[in-house]
């Protein structure tokens, strides 16, 4: 066992070691929804630890669930740092973590160290698995916790397993699904009556409850999180059948067919192998309904969760490792092509798709060139990060939304001088009201707005666009050629 762990942690210290010397589009977190919670967290710790957000309520302090950023936010303060290596620290010490709870869960589930090491290897070599281990991003802690409750419930611990299920849950509302999967599952596989799950239930609703609580204190309705969320994403109702089979897809997509083998061996194998793919199943239709009902906007990260669940499943796959040394030789081969065909396939994500957040750091390190003072007006915690500036100097147009001001240009600019604001920064991006607010903005070029003269200072987006297409020499600012990348203005905020 321990010479497993050891193979399992040195691979992902290597894949780590890989990825961070990737260059500078590796080292940059490459999620836009890291950065946000990493405003979260300092935003929480400069409010004396009362979880907030650094736009007025309701806001992504009553969306997602607080764990994560809490963790981090302590950590940070502990260290005496704000930086996004800490949260990212503590999501790759998490997916190290869950390898090795993998490997003793399949030693637990098969008795054998040959499958141990399977599972352990086949979680540790998901490039996805990989990737998301080393953002700021709750999937792979969250995935950590999953099997910690499926180990507390295999060995009959309710308080431990209790506790982890209130932890999932105050997590992220994937932690809720799952929570709900594996009591459920708990339920039919124990034949309990209403009593024998108790104790997991009574934590599982006192994390809604004290969820729903908060969002009452602080937005004035206990269902503030759901109406906050739906309004963020536009929710309209609707049901497309046409989607349902989209999270299926990518299971098999990410993993290579790696999810398919264990899903089909380990429903044949039974015991603890099967509950572990019943959970995935389960959690697949669940999201893939959420998915159809425009409920759940469609991400890679919903199937990292459950790739712990994968791995558990996989080693019933393989014989035992034993008989002469041809037959030790194939069950070899057949273990490192399960590795390396979804890592051959797939490579390292984060170089590739870090191209998302570079138009914001560019965008940060000419604000970090210009800045001599002043407050900010600008939604982006992408560049609030990189820019360096304190945090405390960025106000969100959400605050100009709010104040009233928005009736006439001379009242913007009012608000705009009492507020100290020297630079603006637009951007066609639905966490900001500034392309709703200003939407003529987006065309750059100086204007007034009342007496407030707003010049150029730099400007990110298609129109800026030079040079021939990608892969056809030098050009600059390409990353606008594909969707979800945002397009910035940034203008200097004057009053002569």
């Amino acid at each position: 066992m321990a010479a497993a762990g050891a193979r399992i942690l040195q691979l992902y210290l290597y894949q780590d070691y890989f990825s961070s010397t990737y260059g500078i589009r590796a080292m940059l977190d490459r999620l836009s929804e890291g950065y946000h919670r990493w405003i979260l967290m300092v935003s929480t710790i400069r409010r004396g630890f009362v979880y907030s957000d650094f736009k007025p309520m309701p806001n992504l302090a009553v969306v997602w669930p607080p764990l994560y950023q809490y963790a981090s936010s302590i950590l940070m303060a502990l260290l005496g740092s704000r930086s996004m290596w800490i949260p990212r620290a503590l999501s790759f010490l998490s997916g190290v973590m869950a390898c090795l709870v993998v490997s003793a869960m399949c030693h637990r589930i098969y008795g054998s160290p040959w499958k141990a090491l399977i599972g352990g290897l086949v979680l540790a070599a998901q490039p996805w698995h990989m990737d998301y281990s080393v953002l700021t991003s709750i999937e792979v802690p969250l995935g950590l916790l999953l099997c910690l409750a499926i180990w507390a419930l295999m060995e009959d611990r309710m308080a431990p397993l209790s506790a982890l299920l209130f932890l999932m849950m105050m997590i992220s509302y994937t932690g809720w699904a799952l929570s709900a999967i594996l009591i459920a599952l708990a339920y039919a596989q124990r034949g309990w009556d209403w009593r024998g799950g108790r104790i997991p239930l009574a934590s599982m609703a006192m994390a809604l409850a004290a969820w729903c609580g908060w969002g009452y204190a602080n937005a004035g309705s206990p269902l503030a999180w759901l109406s906050t969320y739906l309004a963020i994403i536009g929710w309209r109702p609707a049901f497309d059948p046409a989607i349902l089979l989209f999270y299926p897809n990518l299971s098999l997509v990410m993993t290579f067919f790696v999810f398919f083998i264990g899903a089909l061996f380990g429903a044949v194998k039974g015991g603890w192998a099967r509950f572990a793919v019943a959970a995935s199943i389960l959690f697949l239709v669940v999201i893939s309904l959420a998915h159809s009902m425009a409920l759940d906007p469609g991400g890679i990260e919903r199937i990292i969760p459950i790739m712990p669940l994968m791995a558990l499943s996989v080693p019933s796959a393989f014989p035992e490792f034993k008989g002469r040394a041809a037959r030790k030789g194939a069950l070899a081969l057949a273990l490192i092509l399960l590795i390396l065909v979804p890592l051959s396939t797939q490579g390292l994500i984060g170089p590739r798709k870090a191209y998302v957040i570079m138009p914001e750091y560019r965008t940060a390190l000419e604000l970090r060139k210009r800045y001599g003072g002043g407050a900010i007006l600008c939604d982006s915690p992408v560049i609030i990060y990189y820019s360096g500036i304190d945090p405390s100097a960025f106000l969100s147009f959400d605050h100009l939304a709010a104040s009233g001001a928005m009736r006439d240009p001379q009242s913007i600019a009012d608000w705009l001088r009492a507020n100290g604001v020297s630079y603006l920064i637009w951007q066609n991006a639905t966490f900001s009201k500034s392309w709703i607010l200003f939407p003529d903005l987006g065309i750059a070029g100086d204007r007034w707005i009342g007496n407030a003269r707003l010049s150029l200072a730099y400007e990110d987006s298609i129109r800026s666009y030079h040079g021939p297409a990608p892969g056809k020499g030098n050009y600059t600012q390409w990353e606008h050629l594909y969707p979800g990348v945002h397009d910035l203005v940034m203008y200097k905020v004057e009053f002569p």
